[in-house]
């Protein structure tokens, strides 16, 4: 559901999204506004054989492709930085996380307002319900 997790975490799964930036906007979309979407990747490598035989679509992220995927989701506050690496490892990873504005013109946002609408839908529901309890 829309706006309904503190977190979303995608780990080690960027590189075998078929479509990287829907899979950061949909993180981006479930959580709540000042949440996080965190994101643990490979960073970007030449190491091709990990397409055949690892189902890799991508052979890793740049720094600057994941902080430009975390900004077009509509996040803020964006980190990226470089996990550790072991001597002669041909993969590092990158870490990175991005929060969800919470000064958002919420109104102005279609998933946002079907939310609202929800929400309200379902607190009329239950004042209605609790009312009919009480009578």
């Amino acid at each position: 559901d829309d706006e309904s997790v503190d977190v979303a975490l995608l780990s080690q799964a960027l590189h075998h999204a078929s479509d990287p930036a829907r899979a950061i906007t949909e993180a981006a979309r479930i959580v709540v506004p000042g949440g996080h979407v965190l994101l643990l990747d490979l960073r970007e490598h030449h190491e091709t054989w990990v397409r055949e035989r690892l189902g890799d679509r991508w052979t890793g992220f740049s720094e600057e492709k994941l902080r430009g995927l975390l900004h077009d989701a509509g996040l803020e506050q964006i980190k990226v930085t470089v996990g550790a690496r072991r001597t002669g490892d041909p993969f590092t990873v990158l870490i990175a996380s991005g929060l969800k504005p919470t000064t958002v013109d919420q109104a102005s946002r279609p998933a946002a307002r079907a939310t609202a609408s929800r929400t309200k839908a379902t607190k009329a529901t239950r004042s209605t319900k609790k009312e009919t309890r009480n009578s």
